[in-house]
């Protein structure tokens, strides 16, 4: 049995790196071949948009000039969206279970299985959700806001600050009551799309000061990675710019490749531990709200089944 702290909680990431240092290379990994896999797939696309772009470049394109570009644009969208979906539930999935069973720690805690499944469907309508509410805010404040600046100018500025601080948080609220969706599913195998609304009932303002701690942990990784990487960029552009001032592509391409490679594994490396920082809180929640230790096999209970506390 565990407690729910939100302290502790905001830690988790930290944790989970910790007790399975190799996460970071298997989800590293993870990133690598998606975009090895996207820049494969529309890579063409790419390539043969490049062209147009540059024959509009300067002038005030038709429709009809247009079209062709916005038919590249669908068609890149249509595959990176299905692959983007898939690498999030496969690493949101393995977030929570990194910390939800941290005794399955083979190849990451990655999987290809219905959990994957079921959370890429389950944050997929969520998305939809948010979009929905996002727009209906948006709506709501720009209506509120100019009634009143028709009538008072003033006072309609002083409606859409009001309205529009109401709206961010209104969403910022319904995002944390939701918050809890993915562990919720990964450890209850089962669709879970509202269930986290009543599981976060009465722990708003505890989830959100969890969940700014994790947000300003991910920033201070950002500036470490960046730090310790400097140098490291340094060392790569060494002898760069003679090299550039020499024209050659062959030695230009020698010249970049360094620097590429050390560009693309610190982003990737500082990439996935912001990953586990801000989103194992979350499941490291669900068992503190829930009650339960780690390595859940035994069956868990519903969720809808925990009382909670007053809301807000």
């Amino acid at each position: 049995m565990m407690a729910f702290s939100a302290t502790e909680s905001a830690f988790e990431g930290f944790r989970v790196v910790r007790r399975n240092p190799l996460v970071i290379l298997w989800w590293s990994l993870a990133y690598l071949i998606f975009f090895a896999v996207l820049l494969a797939a529309v890579g063409g696309p790419i390539l043969a948009m490049l062209p147009q772009l540059q024959a509009l470049e300067g002038s005030e394109p038709s429709m009809d000039e247009l079209m062709p570009i916005l038919n590249l644009y669908g068609t890149i969208l249509l595959i990176a969206m299905p692959l983007g979906i898939l690498l999030g539930a496969v690493l949101n999935a393995a977030v929570a279970r990194s910390v939800l069973s941290p005794g399955s720690s083979a190849f990451g805690f990655m999987r290809l299985g219905m959990d994957e499944v079921r959370v890429a469907v389950v944050t997929f309508v969520l998305a939809l959700v948010f979009i929905a509410i996002y727009v209906a805010l948006v709506g709501v404040v720009a209506a509120a806001t100019m009634a009143v600046y028709s009538a008072n100018e003033g006072g309609g500025v002083a409606v859409g600050i009001l309205a529009g601080l109401t709206a961010i948080f209104i969403f910022i609220w319904m995002a944390i009551r939701l918050s809890l969706a993915v562990p919720i599913v990964v450890a209850e195998n089962r669709f879970a799309f509202f269930d986290s609304w009543g599981l976060t009932k009465g722990r708003f303002w505890s989830l959100l000061g969890m969940t700014l701690i994790a947000f300003v942990m991910a920033i201070v990784v950002s500036v470490l990675g960046a730090i310790i990487a400097m140098p490291l960029q340094f060392m790569g552009m060494a002898g760069f710019e003679e090299t550039i001032s020499g024209g050659e592509m062959e030695s230009i391409l020698a010249a970049i490749g360094p620097v590429v490679i050390v560009a693309v594994v610190v982003n990737l490396i500082i990439s996935t531990l912001q990953f586990a920082v801000l989103y194992a809180p979350f499941a490291s929640a669900y068992l503190g709200l829930t009650g339960r230790g780690g390595d859940l096999e035994s069956p868990v209970e519903p969720v809808a089944a925990v009382s909670g506390e007053p809301d807000l």
